[in-house]
């Protein structure tokens, strides 16, 4: 039996970080949460969707490594809710059972960190980045670099 890795990482993650998670998806809805959110699960957590989704045949077991959680609220038709804190959510205010931030703050917070990170990871090294000596204020479409006015020099 393979198993799968666990779901990508996201600082604001609740969901146990070391399991792949299955997404608490009605069945009715017919679609499935787009790559790099931070979603609720079905063990009731919040977790990063990865970019490749676990594919069975029907009948056929589930890989190792899944959350025990999230395979019983599966099999179960179910969708397990985190227990409830007397937590307020340190951003909005409102109840969580997430926390110190709630489910609607913590992805807000995760997709700003998470296209840093991926803008970050998406930059090439020193060597590759073009250059241009272009004379034009604001954005280059050559180098990707925006000029502001008075700056002196090609970019």
């Amino acid at each position: 039996m393979t198993r799968v890795e666990p779901n990508p990482y996201s600082p604001y993650a609740t969901a146990a970080a070391d399991v792949r998670h299955l997404f608490a998806v009605p069945s009715w809805l017919m679609a499935s949460p787009r790559p790099g959110t931070l979603t609720p699960t079905g063990c009731g957590e919040l977790a990063v969707v990865p970019e490749a989704p676990i594919k069975i045949e029907p009948g056929e077991p589930l890989p190792e490594g899944v959350c025990p959680t999230c395979v019983s609220a599966r099999n179960a038709d179910v969708v397990v809710t985190p227990t409830l804190t007397d937590a307020d959510c340190q951003e909005c205010g409102l109840r969580t059972a997430h926390g110190a931030l709630c489910a609607l703050c913590r992805s807000l917070l995760h997709d700003y960190w998470w296209l840093a990170n991926a803008a970050a990871n998406a930059r090439p090294a020193a060597g590759d980045v073009p250059t241009c000596s272009c004379s034009e204020f604001g954005p280059c479409p050559a180098c990707a670099q925006t000029r502001a006015e008075g700056e002196g020099g090609g970019r």
